[in-house]
């Protein structure tokens, strides 16, 4: 909680509330501050003589008596707030700019990283709401739950962009990611590229990471994945139908228009784009690779170590129960095919053009 300077006003506020035998904690809560804040200020009147259970003092002599517990104007100086205003310039711009803008608390983490500095999330609280840079809350959805070990979603989200090593220039990146539905246990991969064979190899790759697969793939009707979208019989890419068999998973299409079919992994993808671009501000030229490394050290150490909002359990603890009901994982890695329609050719052969195809996907 942040630093709030106690005036006398406080202090009888505090003695008042004591005689009609408040607790601290409803005191506490009342004047917000910290209960072991009130804790010493009631412990410090009463060394100086005051008890709730004597007889009522006048306003006064109140003030009079308690005149040495105030802090001096310089007694308690603000260190914290010093630095987040030296640098409020810098985090304005990081909120502000008009690409990759980044939300207030990914700012402050940017900055408390950047510059190692010692001032808390409440002190920048406050200091965001004084200067305006608090953001509207999100619409709610329904909240549906799943047992353990049934429903995997999938999405694919535009977080930003790098320099493509081959030409230099700045080319889209891509977020593949999924979500746990009983556990909340996110998978995040940068990629360049939606194609068919990036997709796949992006489902690999989470499966091995999960140790394990769920019953169902939840996915939107990306061409990557879905051919012809059908609420009874959609066609799906052949690289994918492989996939699923080989892993015993089943694909389970939204319905077209429905995001909110899936709407765990629509509320992740913009936490995964907010994850790109403070990665990239603290690990600038980084490429690719080194992005994903830190994206899944973020998602076990800090995402999948924090307690969720909606399920008030850490995911990573949640992934724990989950990862017992996961289908185990067949002793071979899946093969990723790159399926091409045959087209008339005077050679009667068509070529691919393998590093690009391997370094658009992704190679792992």
């Amino acid at each position: 909680m942040g630093y709030r300077r106690m005036r006398r006003r406080d202090l009888w506020e505090i003695y008042r509330r004591l005689r009609e035998q408040q607790s601290i904690q409803r005191i506490a809560r009342s004047q917000g501050r910290d209960r072991k804040t009130v804790r010493e200020y009631i412990e410090g009147m009463r060394q100086l003589g005051i008890r709730a259970e004597d007889h009522e003092l006048d306003e006064l002599e109140f003030y009079r008596i308690v005149e040495e517990l105030l802090p001096e104007q310089s007694e308690r100086a603000a260190p914290a707030r010093e630095e987040l205003e030296r640098y409020a310039g810098e985090i304005h711009e990081l909120i502000n700019r008009p690409k990759d803008a980044l939300k207030p608390k990914s700012a402050f983490t940017v900055i408390k990283k950047k510059y190692k500095l010692a001032a808390s999330y409440e002190t920048f609280k406050r200091f965001a709401r004084e200067k305006g840079l608090s953001r509207a809350e999100r619409a709610r959805m329904i909240r549906i739950e799943l047992p353990p070990g049934v429903e995997t979603q999938l999405d694919y989200g535009k977080v930003g962009a790098l320099p493509d090593p081959v030409t230099g220039r700045n080319a889209v990146v891509w977020a593949f990611c999924a979500v746990l539905s009983y556990s909340r246990y996110p998978f995040v991969q940068f990629v360049r590229t939606q194609n068919q064979a990036s997709f796949v190899g992006s489902v690999v790759d989470m499966v091995e990471y999960y140790d394990g697969v769920t019953g169902a793939l939840s996915l939107d009707n990306l061409k990557s994945g879905v051919v012809k979208p059908d609420l009874w019989d959609p066609q799906f890419n052949r690289a994918l139908a492989e996939a699923a068999e080989h892993y015993g998973v089943f694909i389970d299409p939204c319905r077209v228009g429905c995001a909110t079919d899936k709407a765990k992994i629509e509320r992740f993808v913009p936490v995964a784009r907010e994850l790109f671009r403070m990665l990239k501000e603290l690990h600038p030229g980084s490429g690719l690779a080194e992005l994903n490394r830190l994206a899944l050290q973020w998602c076990r150490q800090e995402y999948g170590a924090k307690e969720h909002g909606t399920t008030g359990i850490p995911p990573a603890e949640a992934y724990e129960e989950e990862r017992a009901h996961l289908k185990a994982l067949p002793p071979t890695r899946f093969e990723v095919p790159v399926w091409k329609r045959v087209k008339v050719h005077p050679a009667h052969i068509q070529a691919v053009n393998a590093t690009r195809e391997a370094y658009s996907s992704g190679v792992r």
